[in-house]
């Protein structure tokens, strides 16, 4: 069984190699499919994004779900997200990634996230910490929500649900330093890991997110 320190290799280099897909894309008005809503998009280069990432995890001999194929998890379950911040990667915004994690036994164990257009890569390791561009880093220890600045994100159903965020991002936003909206849940985690953010909220994520 290979450790958790080897499979961090493995998935580094999915990772990379799935951002060269995206970067291909990137910036070129790629054409878009919509899924569950008409504003939750996804495009080839998700889905060859996520193809390759699970050809490179597939001699770990772990179940993986992906956020385009799906699959069927097991106690140790790889959740990829081949294209975290898809909208973005439309409109040529540079806040989108490649995300990979390792859940074993329903416990985070392994992280990566990728943002090949901001060139930085964030990594953990459960007991080693985490890395951003191979530096470690922390969390804040900002303990005051009028002394915080927080991240969050809005449904992709917003548009027909009145469960859309808004009611509380709007009261966040006048008792903290201020709430940024990226547009990639994996980016937003990672930034709250590095100390980017003192907090980050949002609804209905799934599990790759």
């Amino acid at each position: 069984m290979s450790s958790l320190a080897e499979m961090l290799l493995t998935v580094r280099d999915a990772a990379s190699r799935a951002s060269e897909i995206l970067l291909e894309g990137y910036r070129s008005k790629p054409a878009r499919q919509t899924k569950a809503t008409a504003i939750d998009f996804v495009t080839e280069f998700d889905q060859r994004s996520e193809a390759l990432v699970l050809e490179l995890l597939a001699p770990l001999g772990i179940a993986v779900v992906g956020e385009e194929g799906g699959g069927t998890p097991a106690e140790r379950t790889f959740y990829v997200d081949p294209l975290d911040g898809t909208t973005n990667f439309l409109h040529g915004h540079p806040f989108f990634c490649v995300s990979i994690g390792l859940i074993d036994k329903g416990e985070p164990v392994l992280g990566l996230v990728h943002a090949p257009a901001l060139g930085v890569t964030w990594e953990a390791v459960r007991g080693c910490g985490t890395l951003r561009n191979g530096v470690e880093c922390t969390v804040t220890d900002t303990t005051r929500l009028e002394d915080s600045l927080l991240a969050t994100g809005f449904p992709y159903d917003r548009r027909t649900s009145s469960d859309d965020n808004l009611r509380e991002f709007s009261k966040l936003k006048k008792i903290t330093h201020g709430v940024r909206r990226g547009g990639s849940a994996a980016i937003d985690l990672a930034m709250v890991a590095d100390g980017t953010f003192d907090g980050y909220w949002e609804m209905k994520l799934n599990p790759w997110d």
